[in-house]
């Protein structure tokens, strides 16, 4: 099924967000294959990289605050695995 204009839209908010793009999929009943078919369709791979930059620059600060915060390796890894909703 074609994903709307819309939904790629919301989907891409949700990865500037910090949401990774297979979670917000699956939360909304989308096909990844079919999201990027329709980021392509509409034309809005530039948001896609906006947001992509977005999320990588949340998750680095994220890293170096765990990394500067927690002394203890394992609660840094279980620090950082709980932010990403793993």
């Amino acid at each position: 099924m074609a994903v709307s204009r819309e939904t790629a839209i919301t989907i891409i908010a949700m990865l500037a967000d910090g949401k990774p793009v297979v979670q917000s999929c699956r939360e909304l009943g989308v096909v990844r294959s079919e999201l990027y078919l329709a980021i392509d369709r509409e034309q809005l791979t530039d948001m896609l990289a906006r947001a992509r930059e977005e999320y990588a620059e949340a998750r680095v600060a994220e890293m170096q605050n765990i990394a500067e915060t927690v002394e203890d390796v394992a609660r840094a890894s279980h620090s950082f695995a709980f932010s990403m909703n793993l």
